[in-house]
């Protein structure tokens, strides 16, 4: 608790002899640091093979490529990662989204569920507690179906029908909407 404490001291007085804003370490290397995949200020440590990934998709590319043997191939159990790495400062350290060392924001959005960050929140991001991820695209315009599982775009209407199973799901939003035309050809891509 000691050495916590010490760390929290040291950024107080680093951030006090700057003469900066508290926001401003947090906003520290805003879309300075991330992969192809995700921009945020943070790395894994993937939980499978004890490596050090930019995202979990950059793990499985490298894990999964044509030049691993077959046998040695897997997917990183994005829900068991545990550590993670500020990207400003090095500092290994359970998953949370703000590093208990250096004080940055490690992503925007973050998921304690699906241990996931990102910066670029105009993805709309949240998490689906039926699919049990992370997705994109606004809570406000998804609908998930308990009977069948099938996520969706939702069609404003006070009494929605899963396309897939018939379902009826009752979920009313006032805000963007799609119609059962444009809902019927995203189902069937």
């Amino acid at each position: 608790m000691e050495l916590e404490c010490n760390f929290g001291i040291q950024r107080l007085e680093l951030v006090e002899s700057l003469n900066i804003e508290e926001d401003s370490v947090m906003e520290s290397g805003y879309g300075d640091f991330g992969c192809r995949h995700y921009r945020r200020r943070c790395k894994i440590r993937a939980p499978c093979c004890d490596e050090i990934f930019d995202c979990r998709h950059c793990h499985n590319e490298k894990k999964n490529s044509m030049e691993v043997d077959p046998l040695d191939r897997h997917d990183v159990p994005r829900h068991k990662i545990a550590k993670v790495i500020c990207s400003l400062c090095d500092t290994e350290q359970d998953v949370q989204q703000k590093c208990r060392n250096c004080g940055v924001c490690m992503g925007k959005y973050f998921c304690t569920k699906c241990k996931f960050f990102d910066d670029d929140v105009s993805k709309n991001q949240y998490h689906c507690d039926g699919c049990g991820i992370c997705r994109t695209g606004g809570e406000e315009n998804f609908y998930h179906c308990y009977k069948c599982g099938f996520h969706a775009l939702f069609v404003q209407n006070p009494s929605v029908i899963c396309l897939v199973c018939g379902n009826s799901l009752m979920k009313r939003f006032g805000s963007s909407a799609t119609t059962v035309g444009q809902l019927q050809r995203f189902i069937s891509m």
